[in-house]
């Protein structure tokens, strides 16, 4: 569509909900026109859950699509689950990822709906995914499975997890700098934003705490 004809479009799904609905949240992660559960899964773990995932090791070629299975199908999640999630090693941090990416694989890299991979039609699409993140102790803490836009707002929500994610952004943005998400600022915060959820009210409060007006 010519830049000069942008229009606003109606979505009669009911599975959309809010930004993660949008296509501008649907094409992150994306490999050219193909989507990659990988990389949405890990840029969803940051986004949404302010998840902390390490670089790849060394010897891993990311830019490398997975191989083939051996008298399987040809397809994405198969080929992707047989070379992260049951490697030994790779588990660790791909079961952040993968779980979240494989949630919103119905979508392609320009937000519409698809039900199996392009010119793959054997290849169906569940989109059943789960809303892991890191626990405390560095294990998984399943917030809930969702298979929409909508299911993962849903979860995030009743988890409280995006709101926490939301505080430790906002102070992160304001010192310029990373912080612990177990940081007694982040404690009162999250304190206060339970009794009131109001955004407007949660920033007259942080700049009202002594660790604001009164640090250096």
């Amino acid at each position: 569509m010519p830049a000069d004809k942008w229009r606003w479009e109606t979505h009669t799904d009911s599975k959309r909900a809010g930004v993660l609905g949008h296509a501008s949240f649907l094409s992150i992660g994306v490999d050219g026109e193909e989507t990659n559960p990988v990389i949405r899964g890990y840029h969803m773990q940051k986004t949404l859950f302010c998840g902390v995932i390490g670089p790849p090791p060394k010897d891993v070629d990311v830019d490398e699509p997975p191989p083939e299975i051996e008298n399987g199908r040809d397809c994405k999640i198969d080929r992707i689950t047989a070379n992260t999630l049951t490697k030994q090693g790779c588990a660790v941090c791909h079961q952040f990822m993968e779980a979240l990416g494989f949630g919103l694989e119905n979508y392609d890299f320009r937000g519409r709906y698809i039900a199996h991979e392009k010119d793959k039609p054997e290849c169906d699409i569940s989109g059943k995914g789960k809303s892991n993140t890191i626990g405390s102790s560095g294990g998984v803490v399943n917030l809930g499975n969702f298979n929409s836009p909508q299911s993962l707002a849903e979860s995030l929500v009743q988890s409280g997890q995006i709101s926490k994610c939301m505080i430790q952004r906002l102070v992160e943005f304001d010192i310029g700098n990373k912080i612990r998400n177990k940081d007694p600022i982040i404690t009162k915060l999250n304190d206060q934003f339970s009794k009131s959820e109001s955004f407007k009210d949660l920033v007259k409060y942080y700049v009202m705490l002594p660790e604001y007006r009164l640090r250096k």
